[in-house]
């Protein structure tokens, strides 16, 4: 039962691509929002960016028309 349960919890940082898929967008676009302000995450200079859904979430929400 507690497996189910830790696999409906949504992960919150997300890759490139999975960020893109979540946000509906291509990546391309994805890496047009960071040059627009869109946070990323940068632990190191050897790990790929994440990226936080609730700061996608806040992008988004702040570019509505």
């Amino acid at each position: 039962m507690k497996s189910i349960e830790i696999a409906k919890v949504q992960q919150r940082y997300l890759g490139r691509k999975k960020a893109a898929d979540y946000a509906g967008v291509d990546v391309m676009t994805l890496d047009s929002w960071v040059l627009l302000g869109l946070k990323k995450i940068i632990i190191s200079e050897n790990t790929h960016p994440r990226f936080d859904i609730n700061d996608i979430d806040e992008f988004m929400s702040k570019h509505k028309i």
